[in-house]
């Protein structure tokens, strides 16, 4: 394969992510079906391998923040049922004064999580485009913050056992 095919697709796989924004789970589809086809070639291979490393763990990171926010919702909300700040009517709700929801735990929490997931978001789409561009360029990127589901099949996992192989060690 010419070297800029192969660049090509490894760029491909980068940015086939951002398919998830029309295609439920696509960050995930798209690139496996790339890096499944072509995965006799060594970089594309690696350039597969990291992409859904990295998806998987902007995921699972995604997911977390999700129930940390439901969680923190949930318990915290309760104490907003208490402050007799609040009005509620049939049509809406009012404030007293609406300068104290600012020290509210509950409008904080969120705001850290909201902040945190626009980060997460941020992370993801510098990450992938830098990918991309290194990819299309014909060289290796390693995301940052990637949790390693995907371990390369280059590597030999039979050197963490041979230190646990008697048999392996003696010497005759």
């Amino acid at each position: 394969m010419p070297s800029n095919d192969k660049n090509l697709l490894a760029a491909a796989t980068h940015f086939s992510t951002f398919s998830k924004y029309f295609i439920p789970f696509g960050q995930f589809i798209l690139p496996l079906i790339i890096w499944i086809s072509k995965r006799d070639n060594k970089f594309i291979e690696q350039n597969g391998r990291e992409t859904i490393n990295f998806q998987l763990s902007v995921f699972i990171y995604f997911i977390i923040l999700t129930f940390l926010a439901l969680s923190g919702a949930l318990i915290l909300g309760f104490s907003f049922a208490h402050i007799e700040e609040f009005y509620i009517s049939n049509n809406s709700i009012s404030v007293a004064e609406p300068f104290q929801l600012i020290n509210s735990p509950l409008l904080i929490f969120l705001l850290v999580i909201l902040i945190l997931a626009l980060g997460l978001f941020l992370l993801d789409l510098i990450c992938t485009f830098t990918g991309t561009i290194r990819a299309g360029e014909g060289k290796e990127y390693r995301y940052p913050l990637s949790i390693k589901f995907i371990s390369s099949p280059h590597q030999s996992s039979s050197s963490k056992n041979e230190q646990f192989n008697p048999n392996k060690n003696q010497v005759i």
